[in-house]
């Protein structure tokens, strides 16, 4: 199957995000709590999202003080504590970001090649105490064992890799007749480069050359200012992608990515980053969106 590919990375402004990650609190003389960008957005989604602290102390800690307000995904609506329903025609694509929204982990998704009718509805738990005993595995499972099984035109699977980090993908489209048919994804393509020290901006730009890729990567200060040794050896873009934008073995705190692969009706796909933020309760009670944050291991010491 030939796919007519745009790959757009819109990374949002970060460089002055990473700058404040070497500050240091006077008090303990470690690196100072990271304070987040305001006004970041994914433009597929709008607010970004991530949620509660979580279980692994070392991959959920987050930045504090946030002012922005807890907004839902595109077409999500909560019928009750609990229960969400999304009606558009990528549900999943809104499920992923609400899952990461609620269980602070990044959760990708990419696309398969059918539209959705009707609205989709699942249940997570309903408290925070729920929340943080849940495995986040378990969770997104059982929201796509519900898509799977409601008479959809296709089906997902997870795929997992890092420190809790997953992505939600196509795999296999069901026609009228329901007869199933595998889904070749862009980021099925496998993909060979040596390696060699590039900016997180270069190795995106190599990763979306060879896998045939149109490349309409955006510059930012960040993306220009951290580097990544990572090779390709016959490797699929995603899993090449993964070691990329997921948890790198820096000394420093930087935040978590996602990324979204969208295909349009016309077969085309856009590839998205964007800034995992969760949901957590200020000291007024309010609950806000903060972003997710990887600490070097040497934090918990």
């Amino acid at each position: 199957m030939l796919w007519t590919i745009v790959c757009v990375v819109v990374v949002y402004s970060t460089h002055a995000f990473t700058s404040s990650l070497h500050a240091q609190d006077p008090a303990t003389g470690k690196p100072a709590t990271v304070q987040p960008q305001s006004g970041m957005s994914s433009p597929l989604f709008g607010p970004i999202g991530a949620v509660n602290p979580g279980n692994s102390p070392s991959s959920r800690k987050t930045m504090p003080e946030s002012a922005r307000p807890v907004t839902l995904p595109k077409g999500t609506k909560m019928v009750r504590e609990g229960r969400y329903a999304i009606t558009d025609a990528k549900p999943m694509a809104s499920a992923a970001q609400l899952l990461s929204q609620k269980l602070a982990v990044p959760i990708s998704y990419e696309d398969g090649a059918w539209l959705d009718n009707g609205t989709f509805e699942f249940d997570l738990p309903a408290t925070t105490v729920g929340l943080l005993a849940a495995a986040p595995e378990s969770v997104i499972q059982s929201v796509i064992a519900r898509y799977n099984g409601s008479g959809h035109q296709g089906e997902f699977k997870l795929v997992r890799f890092g420190d809790d980090e997953f992505i939600i993908v196509a795999a296999s489209l069901i026609d009228k007749n329901g007869t199933k048919s595998p889904q070749v994804l862009p980021m099925d393509t496998r993909i060979t480069f040596p390696a060699s020290r590039r900016t997180l901006f270069d190795a995106i730009s190599l990763i979306c050359e060879k896998a045939g890729l149109y490349n309409n990567v955006s510059w930012s200060g960040y993306m220009g200012n951290t580097f990544t040794e990572t090779g390709a050896d016959n490797e699929t873009a995603r899993t090449v992608l993964a070691r990329v934008v997921g948890r790198r073995p820096v000394p420093f705190p930087f935040g978590k990515l996602g990324w979204i692969v969208n295909i349009s009706r016309a077969g085309g796909a856009q590839l998205d980053l964007y800034e995992i933020r969760y949901e957590v309760a200020g000291p007024d009670g309010v609950i806000r969106l903060e972003g997710a944050v990887w600490y070097p291991e040497s934090f918990n010491k």
